[in-house]
């Protein structure tokens, strides 16, 4: 509870506010203007952020990314230009869904679409990259784990050990 607190007190600094407000603007401004891409926007982001200190500069590069993909959205709702590759896949129905007045529902499915995805997005690729550490980990974090007086912080301690050894990059 205290990292979370610690967390908190970090993020909500005025400091860092302002550039979480700044980023945000930028991505909703690259966001909503067809042809410009998030991946183009943080390109440019993280020259700006090279010189920062790492707490702001994360939070502006997360928050500007976020609102790019989200906004991309809008143009494809608005006046049905999909505004980012993946939203040209839906462009038609989200124009239909404005033109019958519910541009409000159409952009609230999207900016919950745009989470989900980069949640998932994010799982898969982890799981794909890292399935066979992941399935020996499990099966030992699982054994070890029903022994008694050996619980879950042993089997994670000998899970660390056992990926580490048959890492690639052990150093990592």
């Amino acid at each position: 509870m205290e990292n979370i607190l610690t967390a908190f007190s970090l993020i909500f600094q005025p400091y860092v506010m302002m550039f979480i407000a700044i980023s945000a603007l930028y991505g909703l401004f690259v966001g909503s203007i067809p042809g410009l891409k998030a991946t183009m926007a943080t390109a440019l982001l993280v020259t700006v952020t090279f010189f920062m200190d790492p707490v702001p500069a994360l939070a502006a590069i997360v928050t500007m990314e976020a609102m790019a993909i989200f906004t991309g959205d809008i143009p494809g709702a608005l006046v049905r230009i999909p505004g980012t590759p993946s939203s040209a896949a839906y462009v038609d129905e989200s124009y239909a869904l404005t033109q019958k007045g519910r541009a409000g529902f159409v952009l609230g499915v999207d900016v919950t679409g745009v989470q989900t995805r980069k949640m998932f997005s994010g799982i898969f690729k982890t799981l794909k990259r890292y399935k066979l550490n992941i399935a020996r980990s499990g099966l030992i974090g699982t054994f070890v784990g029903i022994l008694p007086d050996a619980g879950a912080d042993i089997g994670a301690w000998i899970a660390c050990s056992v990926s580490k050894k048959f890492s690639k990059e052990p150093e990592k």
